[in-house]
């Protein structure tokens, strides 16, 4: 293909100048027309705070463009804009408000002066993932409990160096029913001490400060009073005797979750992440299906949701887990015929992972994973 596709990345805070990096591009849709429109590169540049940028292409006539983008935290709900509303063969278009250490993908629709947009002629622009070399043998986990408004913070030394993409790899979980509790645990939750991080604070989504954990194991613990949903997280700390700082876009989690039984459907509201004021209960018939359906803030390719069925007395349990990008999931009737009647407690849980990675000594690796999860009384007759 003729068309070459650049990105230039420039420096983040406390990195020094990096060199040119390639964007991959992908053209879809009526190729042909696009070959006699694009003409030469298309550039996406940074700013040096990395926080806007402009994409800039040329075309052999004037066109009109529009642009939906994003990263893998809003994938399900891109950022949409209109280019200037003038028709010109010289695109340049400022994007403002990106989060620093997301690496975005850029659908730029074009067509014709006294044409219609023409949702099936489009290309694709994606930016280099900033890390996809880097290999570390330690990094700091931010384990976040949101219904417990509670984050862990631990660091764990890997057996032997491990790439970004590896991390994110051993963070996929096997999709899926099978009649049991789940047993699932997290492969990166064993602390060494002492924690090499100190004053560590955040802001924004999630606004707390660390303190020592109370169990004094090598872990720091932050306590947050709310989050504010539409807030990026902000979090600074020392390291190795310097004041870092880096954004974090926010974790994924329920925004509402409505469990559909042979009895209706019963709303699972923030009430119900709290065992003591859950006083949920509904019935359902083992032979009619068993269906959730949910509205998540985020997903990203290492999250994942699981249902939980476990029979009060310890005696029976089942659980299923599945892809977070679908809203809804019917719980498979021939796991549930194996359970004994009786009364049992619904669990719905979602878990996702963020990876900080920047490729310079004095800047830690972070996994930053949490949890949210509700739950109800389920009688299964």
């Amino acid at each position: 293909m003729r068309y070459a596709v650049y990105f230039l990345i420039v420096a983040l805070a406390f990195s020094c100048k990096k060199p040119e990096r390639k964007s991959r591009v992908m053209f879809y849709g009526p190729q042909g027309s696009l070959d006699e429109v694009i003409e030469g590169s298309v550039s996406f540049v940074r700013s040096a705070d990395r926080l806007s940028g402009t994409l800039k292409f040329r075309a052999s006539k004037a066109i009109h463009c529009a642009l939906e983008y994003w990263h893998e935290g809003i994938a399900t709900s891109p950022i949409q804009k209109d280019c200037e509303p003038e028709a010109t063969a010289n695109i340049e278009e400022a994007i403002t408000g990106l989060v620093p250490e997301e690496s975005y993908t850029f659908k730029i629709f074009v067509w014709s002066e006294g044409e219609a947009l023409d949702p099936n002629k489009y290309f694709i622009v994606k930016e280099k993932d900033l890390n996809e070399d880097f290999t570390t043998a330690q990094m700091f986990v931010a384990r976040m409990v949101i219904p417990q408004f509670s984050v862990d913070l631990i660091q764990h030394q890997l057996d032997k160096p491990q790439s970004i993409t590896a991390i994110r790899k051993s963070l996929e979980v096997p999709l899926g029913c099978k009649t049991g509790p789940l047993d699932h645990a997290h492969p990166y939750l064993f602390a060494k001490r002492p924690i090499e991080i100190s004053s560590v604070g955040t802001s924004g989504f999630a606004q707390g400060a660390a303190t020592v954990h109370p169990r004094d194991d090598g872990r720091l613990q932050l306590s947050y009073d709310s989050i504010q949903p539409d807030q990026t997280w902000g979090w600074s700390l020392v390291y190795q005797a310097k004041n870092l700082a880096f954004t974090s876009a926010t974790p994924g989690y329920f925004k509402g979750i409505f469990l559909e039984t042979s009895e209706g459907e019963t709303k699972l509201g923030p009430e119900a992440r709290s065992l003591a004021k859950n006083s949920l209960e509904t019935s359902h018939a083992q032979a009619s299906p068993l269906k959730l359906r949910f509205d998540l803030s985020r997903v990203y390719p290492t999250s994942f949701t699981a249902i939980t069925l476990e029979k009060v007395d310890g005696k029976d349990a089942a659980h299923c887990i599945f892809s977070s990008d679908a809203k809804s999931y019917t719980f498979d009737p021939a796991v549930l015929s194996k359970l004994t009647k009786g009364t049992y407690t619904l669990t719905a849980v979602h878990e996702s992972h963020l990876l900080r990675a920047r490729a310079e000594e004095k800047f830690p690796t972070w996994l930053i994973s949490a949890q949210d999860y509700r739950f109800t009384k389920l009688v299964l007759n």
